[in-house]
This record gives C-alpha cells, structure tokens and sequence, in this order.
C-alpha cells in the first residue's frame, strides 16, 4: 500500500471511530457477526488486515480491522453487562472505570464491580 493510502485509510478509520489497534496483545473492542455488538478481547495475531482476536469468554477468531476498535468506554458509557456472571444482560452504565474493572449501574438501580469483559456495547 502507498503511504498516501494508507495515511488516507487511517485518517478514514479514525473519522469513522475506528482505531488501528493492530499489535498483538492489545486490549481491543470487537464487533461480533453474530450479534452486531461490541466485545472485549486482545489480539493474538495479525496478517496484514486479518486480526486473530480472543474474547474473554474464550472464544477465538479472525477479524478484519474494521470491526476492532480502541476500548473507549468509560463513565457514562451505556452497556449491557452481564448480572453477577449468570448469563444474563441487562442495561447499565458505567459509574467508574479503573483499568480493567468498572463499576456499572444497572437500569433498575443495582451496581456491581466486574472485569470488562462481563460487558458488552451497541
């Protein structure tokens, strides 16, 4: 790629929101086919546009670059998190972020601490 062009796709990626996240290891957020919504998990790999990711439920993939973007939430941010590790999401927002863990709360006033990836966004 030309580095006019690739200059040009970054500042494209970076208009739509998008981030180039691309060493492994990084904390990252990705989108899943399945659903749509955004997951937290690392990269494992990287060949030219294609990610290796690794969710925190332990599922694994390859994604292109545009469905990996930076891990921007933080307080305020609108989620769904999973109540108590149950299996269940519910709506919630982030009351205090600090690294890996946040404090959310929930629609009906609940709160709980949890890891990241207990968590997911539109």
């Amino acid at each position: 790629m030309r580095p006019w062009t690739m200059a040009m796709a970054m500042l494209l990626a970076l208009l739509a929101g998008q981030a180039f996240a691309q060493a492994r290891g990084d904390r990252v957020l990705v989108q899943r086919e399945a659903d749509g919504l955004w997951y937290p998990a690392h990269i494992t790999s990287v060949e030219g546009t294609a990610l290796g990711v690794a969710f925190d439920d332990g599922d694994v993939a390859t994604v292109g670059e545009l469905m990996v973007r930076d891990v921007d939430w933080a307080r305020g941010t609108r989620l769904e998190c999973n109540w108590h590790g149950a299996g269940r999401y519910y709506g919630a927002v982030i009351e205090e972020r600090v690294g890996e863990r946040i404090d959310v709360v929930y629609d009906n006033g609940d709160v709980e601490t949890m890891p990241l990836g207990r968590c997911r966004s539109n």
